[in-house]
Order: structure tokens, then sequence, then C-alpha cells
């Protein structure tokens, strides 16, 4: 018993030595492996790049290569033919291994499918439903993800309800409109579009229910049995690899264009790796992560497609960290027969060692109940976070207010309501504006870019701000902002939520004309009592002094006078009362010459007095216009009164060129054009955009409200009419009011 226990602590330390021994040798030389991509190099496949600048696979003991793909290219046959060890595919490669192909998913990159029907704004296409009849390109045998989208909305691919055209790989063909729709990546395709100014409306289908993973990293059954060790070396130090390049996406960006340069520039790939973040997730989900009930889910829509026959067992489809694979090295199986021999003679001689792999045993077993236990926590725990998070985005999509998140003046999120404000279909459409300066008015960017950047800086700034804002389809309006200070996806940004203020502004401004009128009509009414009286009883006395004196031609001559400048002043009074009427609201068919005249009764005595001279050009022959008398005297009576404080600014004394110059023309036998011109100060070129805004005025102090030109625009509008302004600064202002002919 003695010499047996001897051989045994001889021989079983040698035996145990063996496999650590090959393992070593084994270890000593790298292992050469080959991963296949499915498309050319970029930085779709960034995370395999960084692996190998960073020497993740150098430590694991690998020496990769690189393959990229090229339209036509099998790159199962490649895996399963033992050409490529691993491979870059997609949700596609469950066809694949419903066919035979003894795929093995080992981690999934793309928690959301990149791939869409990419369409032109001006084809009129926005759904599904717009594609009958109309040439789109796409590879059934490669996207049957867009295949499955299409038959699930009721589309029949071999009844010809739209042409269906092989993928040419070329965007120019969507640019050059030879084809309505494409197929394509959400990653570069828009952006590409864009540069070349053609807007894209995207179909995605995760708007039609169907939501599939995207690249995921691949291996074959045979691999992962023959070299379970190497594959779960290749798969962390791949899954480090993504994680170092979405944290440096600019340093793999420069290594991408050292190594495989000529295809994209530098702008095309830093853009390609901000549109992965949005689909990689990594703040909200861990590269590499796959739920096995979505996977199932994917084989659903699949099989329901006709796309798949009966149901696909995933069991031996998903790679399980904890349980690597099946199988072992070729030198582990003499060995490991000597080994379990010599053990079977140990546990038959040893009654102690059995006793303890008893134990052993059930305390293994206990932590494997407990690691059962944790991942059903962490499943519960994913699927509470998928539920949170669409709870939110239903939230953030039902407020009525806008919601953007804006970092560097770039657009990074938008809500519905936003969309609507800036009269675009979709949330998508929005962000592929890019730009906040695609919808603010070009007088506002200075203004809102320091206010976006004192913001982010954390200034103490007003609550809420004002700006006027463009429409998609170029129509103005007003929004209220409010903004605050956020950390988006590790970076400063800025949280905006904006409201449509157009008709509250418009509101004040009809308040604010409405009050004018009031006070004119107070002040009219008292005008008319104070002074229409008396001047009646100088009327009647002086035509009385006339017919007495009409043998004595000097005084018949002084009571004349007398009643002449009576006269002119209840002409006056009368043109003040019929401004302010309260019932101004009624429309008139009138000659232009009556309006201009009641207006210059109003002021004629004070141009006479600052010095200007008045020319008229009005023709006798011009139509008659319908309109609200009192409303267009109150422009006329406006735009007089600015042109007068203009050429006072200008000319302290009269002269030749102080002067206003008023004529009237048809245009186009439809519309009646009164022309204001004056050689006063001008408007400076930075304001001119602005004078037809509320509260705008270039008038020092208190002199001006900013609504004389805001209000007269609005007026002439009403009447389906227009204001145009051209001005020099120092030279000339020329105003021109429109107005349709009766």
């Amino acid at each position: 018993m003695s010499l047996l226990n001897a051989f045994f602590k001889i021989l079983i330390p040698c035996v145990l030595s063996v496999p650590f021994c090959l393992g070593t040798l084994h270890a000593a030389e790298p292992e050469t492996v080959v991963l296949q991509l499915k498309w050319r190099h970029q930085f779709q496949f960034a995370g395999y790049y960084a692996a190998m600048a960073k020497g993740f696979y150098r430590a694991e003991g690998l020496r990769v290569e690189v393959r990229e793909g090229s339209p036509g290219q099998d790159i199962v046959q490649e895996l399963v033919s033992g050409r490529a060890q691993y491979m870059v595919h997609n949700s596609t490669a469950l066809l694949a291994c419903a066919g035979g192909a003894p795929l093995v998913a080992l981690a999934v990159v793309f928690q959301q499918s990149p791939l869409a029907l990419i369409a032109r704004e001006d084809s009129g296409i926005n759904s599904l439903a717009d594609l009958a009849g109309k040439p789109v390109m796409l590879s059934p045998t490669t996207e049957p993800e867009l295949v499955a989208m299409l038959r699930a909305e009721g589309f029949n691919l071999n009844q010809f309800q739209f042409q269906l055209l092989p993928h040419s790989g070329n965007p120019e063909d969507l640019v050059s409109g030879r084809v309505a729709a494409m197929a394509g990546y959400l990653t570069d395709l828009p952006f590409y579009l864009e540069q070349r100014n053609v807007r894209p409306v995207v179909i995605r289908p995760s708007h039609y229910g169907i939501n599939f993973y995207g690249d995921t990293l691949f291996t074959s059954r045979h691999e992962l049995e023959d070299h379970p060790q190497q594959v779960a070396a290749f798969r962390r130090a791949s899954l480090k690899g993504w994680d170092y390049a979405m944290q440096h996406p600019g340093e793999i960006v420069e290594l991408i264009l050292r190594r495989y340069p000529g295809r994209l520039n530098r702008g095309q790939l830093l853009n390609e790796a901000e549109q992965m973040r949005r689909l990689i997730l990594p703040d909200l989900v861990e590269i590499g992560h796959m739920n096995p009930s979505r996977w199932q889910h994917i084989a659903q829509v699949f099989s329901d497609a006709g796309m798949l026959p009966g149901r696909l067992d995933l069991g031996m489809f998903l790679y399980h960290p904890d349980r690597p694979g099946g199988g072992f090295p070729g030198w582990l199986a003499p060995v490991s027969g000597v080994f379990f021999a010599i053990l079977l003679l140990l546990l038959l001689f040893n009654w102690r060692l059995r006793h303890a792999v008893t134990h052993r045993t059930v305390a293994l077993d206990r932590v494997n109940r407990n690691l059962q236990q944790m991942l059903a926590l962490k499943e519960k725990a994913e699927q509470d976070l998928v539920v949170k998070e669409q709870q939110l985005r239903t939230i953030v999509e039902s407020v009525l207010q806008g919601l953007l998140i804006v970092a560097e003046d770039r657009i990074l999120f938008a809500n519905r309501a936003a969309a609507e404000i800036v009269g675009c279909d979709t949330a998508e459409e929005l962000l592929a504006m890019g730009w906040i300066d695609n919808f603010i008015a070009p007088h506002e960017h200075t203004r809102l870019h320091a206010y976006l950047q004192d913001r982010l800086s954390g200034k103490n700034l007003p609550e809420s701000y004002v700006f006027e804002g463009v429409r998609r389809d170029g129509s103005r309006g007003w929004v209220e902002n409010r903004a605050v200070r956020i950390e988006w996806q590790g970076r400063p940004a800025v949280l905006v939520s904006m409201t449509d203020v157009t008709e509250r502004v418009r509101l004040r401004e009809e308040s604010i004309r409405a009050a004018q009128l009031a006070s004119l009509g107070e002040l009219a009414a008292s005008v008319a009592h104070e002074i229409n009286n008396p001047i009646n009883g100088i009327i009647n006395y002086a035509q009385i002094l006339k017919n007495a004196l009409v043998h004595e031609e000097k005084w018949c001559d002084i009571a004349g006078r007398i009643l002449k400048e009576s006269d002119r002043v209840a002409t006056i009074v009368a043109g003040l009362l019929s401004f302010s009427r309260s019932g101004a609201a009624e429309r008139k068919t009138i000659r232009i010459h009556d309006i201009l005249e009641d207006t210059l009764v109003l002021v004629r005595t004070q141009l006479q007095k600052d010095g200007i001279c008045l020319d008229l050009d009005i023709p006798e022959t011009l139509p008659l216009v319908r309109v609200v008398p009192q409303q267009i005297q109150q422009v006329y009576l406006n735009l007089i009164n600015n042109a007068r404080y203009a050429l006072n600014q200008k000319y302290l004394h009269p002269c030749a060129e102080k002067r206003l110059q008023i004529s009237c023309q048809l245009q186009d036998d439809s519309c009646l054009a009164t022309i204001f011109y004056d050689q006063g100060i001008g408007i400076a070129d930075q304001d001119l955009e602005r004078v037809l805004a509320p509260f705008f005025t270039t008038k020092p102090g208190k002199e001006g409200a900013g609504l004389g030109l805001s209000i007269s625009c609005r007026i002439m509008q009403d009447h389906g009419g227009d204001i145009r302004i051209e001005s020099r600064n120092g030279e000339f202002t020329r105003v021109v009011t429109i107005l349709p002919v009766n």
C-alpha cells in the first residue's frame, strides 16, 4: 500500500504537468486567425481595428488578419469553408443557420439595425404605401430584413407592386433620380445625400414594428468545438477594442485614414462614428450583449414573412460565455484518459478524496444556483430597462412642448412637437437638418449662439427668451425658448424646450394697435367737442360779415380768408375723427387719392414747418381699391412720419434734397403700388431685415415703440397686400405698399 502511494505521489504531478507544458509550448507562438468583414474598410468595423492597434489581440496570444468584404461575396461560405475563423454579419445569419450553416453568434455590437429604405424627399415618398409603381433598389437575398418589413405591410415582391431593381451600391443612382428609394445604412447614406444637396426621407423597419440586431460577431460551430479558449480570447479582445473605439472615435478615424486611405474622408468617418453611437447604445447596453428572447423574436418575424420554415432552435446558435464550447484540444484526449484512469484508482483507494469531491460538488451546485439567480435578475433588469425606456420615450413624444438637445450648435435629439414647430413631418427629418441655424432667422444667429454658449458656461441668464424662427416651408414665426445645461452622452449639452408663441405676439400687436386707436378715439371726441362748436360759430359769423360787406372789397376779402381757414380747421378735425372712428373695420371701395388727401390734411402743415418739400404723382386714371380707409390711412401716416424723421435727422435746414416723393402706379393690372421715397438717413444693412419685427426701433430713447412698421405690415397683409423696403444707409429709403385693385 505504501509503495502504491509512493507511485501515485510521483506519477500524478507528472501527468498533471503534461497539459501545462503543452499549453506553454502552444502559447509561445501566436495563433493566426482570419476575420472576414461584411463590407469595405470604414468606421463600421472600428472595434476590430482598435483591438489590433492597441495590442488587445496580441495580449490574448492571437495574430489577426482582417479581410474586407466586396459586393456579391458569400461571407458565410468563407466562414463555413474554414478560409476565415470569424466574420461580421447581421440578423440575416439566422436564415443561413436555418439552411444548415453551423453558425454561432458570439456578440452583438449594433443593438439597432442601421439598414433602412432611404428616399428622396422630392419623390413624394414618406411611407411604404408611397412606393407603389416607383423604382426601388434593394437586394432581397442580402437585405431580407427590408423584405420582411415589406411583406408585413402587405407587399408581394413577385407581383410587381413596385419596380424592383438590383442594388448597384452606388448612391448616385438616388442622387440622379434613377431610383426613388434605395436600401442603405443610416450611418452614411443620409450624410452623403445631404452633401449632394438632396434631402433624404428615412423609412426604418422599426417604424413598422421590426426591430432587428445590426452587426454581430460570428464563428463556426466547428471552430468553437475545436478551439473554445481561442474563441473566448478573440471575443474578449474584440469587445475590449469596441469599448476603446467608442471612447476614442477621433483616434480611430485617424487610424483608418492612415491604414486604409482613399475611400472615405475624415468628415464621412466622423459622421459614421456619431450615427453608430445611436445604434450601438454604449451608454445604455453593454457592448456584446445578446438577448435570447430578441433573437427568438427575429426568427419569428422571418417565419411570419414566410422566409424561415418552422421554428428554429437557438440553443446551438447562441454563444454562452459561462460555458464557452464543446470539444477539447486534440492533445488532451489521451492525457485525459490516463488522468481519469489514475483518478478512478485514487477514488477507489482513497474514500477521503471521494468525500471531498462530494462536498466540492455541493458547493459548486450552490454557486451555480446563485449564478442562475443572478442571470435571471440581470435579464429582468434588462427587460425593465427596455420598458422604462419605452415609457420615457412615450412621455417625451407626447408632451406638447418641443424638446431639443443641442451641443456645439448641432441637434442631437428632437421630439415630435419640436419637429411640428419648425414644420417637419418627423423628428428624424429635423435631426437630418443637423444645425440649429437651419430654422433660425439669419439676424437671430449671433444672439442665439451667444445665449446657448452662456448657458453651457453656467452664466445666470433670463429664464426664457423669444426669437424669430424660419419653418421648413420658409414661413416665419416666433418661438419662446427655455434652456438648461445637461450632460448628454458624456459631454456638456443644452436641453431646450420650445413653445410656438406666434399667435401670442400677433395678439399683443393687435392689442397695442387697438389701444392706440382707442386713445385716438378719445382724443378725437375731445377735439370734436372742444373745437367743432366754436369753429362752426366762426364760420357762421364770417359768412354774415362777408354777406354784409359784399361792397367793401378789402373787408370782404378778409372775411373770405377767415371762412377758408375755418373750413380748413373743420376738415382737419373731420379727418382726425375719420381716422379713429370705431367703425373702421368696414371695407369700402374708394380712390387711393382720397385716402392720401385725408392723410396729408393731418401732416401737410408739419411738413411745411419742417421745410420738407412734397412731390405728388398720383394719376387720375388709377383703379379703385376695396379697403378699410382708416387702416390704410394709418399705414400712410406712419410711413410719412418715418420719412419726416429721417429727413430732419439728415438735414437741419430746408434744402432741395429735403424732399418727400409720393407716387402711385399700376402693376400687372392687378396691384396698386404706392411709393414713399426720401433721401434721409436710410437704414443700416444689419437693421434692414428686422425693421418689420415687433418692438424693433432705431429711434433713441422713448421716441419710438418699434410697432409702427410691424402693425403697418400686418394691415397690408390683412388686405392681401404687402410692404417692401429698400434702403441704403446714409443715402435713401424707398417703401412700396402693394394693394390688390378692386
